[in-house]
């Protein structure tokens, strides 16, 4: 098991080592959450959730770039929806993000749903503790993006953004693969192309 005291230093190979376990469910793992829980409870933490394709990665790739400038911490919880099939994942989500990989102030974490329902994986939660004992100032969490159910990020995050596209759904439902529930601020991306009204370009 990862050295507590490395993780609450913030490396991140230690860090890594213990959302493995989380992943993996290993019993060392609750023993060290045990320890690390009193260390917790300062990040502020950010959902981002929407349909696929309709930029999550790329605006999380340009909140970084923001809070960093602020000089904060960041990490990212990327979930990828699991194949109910096969159980793999694509997890390709930080590719999007990768002009970050050598900033040791960032941590990226993609994560496989494993079946699990709601948007976000199983692990994510106890892995944005860890996290959070590490000295993140800012943990972002990405959903799966997969459907409406998805709303399960927001008894996680402090803060929900949801996001779209112009020109999605219909006027009775604007945006069908994405619940609005949980969400407390939106933004519209791509905003371009012959569907998109003025308004939405100005």
């Amino acid at each position: 098991m990862p050295d507590i005291k490395d993780i609450l230093a913030g490396n991140q190979a230690a860090g890594a080592g213990l959302i493995r376990l989380i992943e993996d469910r290993d019993p060392l793992a609750h023993e060290a959450l045990k320890q690390l829980h009193p260390h917790a409870g300062r990040a502020f933490i950010i959902g981002i959730t929407g349909s696929p394709g309709v930029g999550k990665s790329s605006l999380i790739d340009g909140l970084i770039a923001e809070f960093r400038r602020l000089d904060k911490k960041v990490a990212v919880i990327a979930c990828d929806p699991s194949s109910p099939i096969t159980g793999g994942a694509i997890l390709g989500d930080r590719l999007r993000m990768q002009r970050h990989a050598a900033d040791e102030g960032v941590f990226i974490r993609s994560m496989a749903s494993r079946g699990q329902k709601g948007g976000i994986a199983r692990a994510a939660k106890d892995a944005a503790l860890v996290l959070d004992a590490m000295g993140y100032d800012i943990i972002i969490m990405e959903t799966a993006g997969a459907g409406q159910t998805e709303v399960d990020v927001a008894d996680l995050a402090h803060s929900v953004g949801i996001v779209t596209i112009p020109g999605a759904g219909t006027a009775s439902r604007p945006s069908r693969p994405v619940s609005w529930k949980p969400g407390t601020c939106s933004s519209s991306t791509k905003a371009t192309g012959p569907t998109v009204r003025p308004p939405c370009l100005s």
